[in-house]
């Protein structure tokens, strides 16, 4: 799948999960029947988080292709269509970006460029079919079904949600207690290529939501070898409206990502 030659670069830029997006369908052929899937998801989608402004800081640390980065970023969400981040490396800014009206611009301050890049050509080049709503949705924690047929298994405390389709398997782990998610993982049938996320950290804090503070990555391509990807956030704020600048300088340079 493209997916996976793509994933570390929508992982790096926007700090999400990809998988391909299909129409939901619920299977009994798991130990959950059809009836009682219905039931976890609706249960799910009811513990989801709704903001008017998010605004996260965060450090990321990315490992791998012989590479180590860590930096800081700011990360700030208004409503369900506009998404802005600076990044930071030993206090200075070395790149900003917009999400917004289904673009994505960045600002490379280190090499003074900028890149405008339409969001539905970025998310078909990785095999997704996302809208910004999504995207968000991502951030704040939400799980976002991907689609294909599902099936349920309840395992202990948790409840594993399955999709799988002839070329890509998802699993989805939720807390039994809490219907919160805590892990995915989307691996290529047709290879051994696998994205892990792992969700933790959670605390109660807008109306008593659980928000996860602590997201993991781990991708593991044949043709690259091993990414991952660690994201700590240390502040969040939410429906508290903060300014999101954004301009592009008349000395940069224009050039093409993809």
């Amino acid at each position: 799948m493209k997916i996976f030659k793509y994933s570390a670069f929508l992982l790096t830029l926007l700090f999400i999960y990809p998988a391909c997006k299909a129409p939901i369908t619920k299977v009994g052929n798991g130990n959950l029947k059809s009836k009682s899937i219905d039931q976890l998801i609706a249960k799910v989608v009811s513990n989801d988080m709704e903001t008017t402004f998010l605004s996260l800081k965060s450090k990321i640390n990315y490992s791998g292709e012989n590479q180590r980065l860590s930096f800081s970023a700011d990360i700030r969400i208004e409503g369900e269509e506009k998404v802005w981040i600076s990044a930071k490396k030993f206090g200075f800014e070395a790149g900003r970006l917009l999400i917004e009206n289904d673009s994505l611009i960045i600002l490379n301050r280190l090499e003074r460029t900028y890149s405008v890049i339409e969001l539905e050509e970025l998310l078909e080049i990785g095999g997704v079919d996302l809208g910004v709503k999504d995207l968000v949705d991502m951030f704040r924690g939400n799980p976002v079904f991907l689609g294909g047929k599902l099936e349920g298994i309840r395992q202990d405390q948790q409840f594993v949600i399955q999709s799988k389709e002839q070329s890509y398997a998802i699993n989805y782990v939720f807390d039994a207690d809490r219907f919160k998610m805590q892990a995915l993982t989307i691996g290529d049938t047709q290879s051994e290529d696998q994205l892990n996320m792992i969700q933790s950290e959670w605390e109660k804090v807008l109306d008593d939501k659980l928000f996860p503070y602590s997201r993991v990555f781990e991708l593991n391509v044949a043709s690259i070898g091993s990414i991952s990807v660690e994201a700590d956030i240390t502040k969040a704020e939410f429906n508290q409206p903060k300014s999101m600048p954004f301009s592009i300088p008349k000395s940069y340079t224009k050039i093409d990502l993809l």
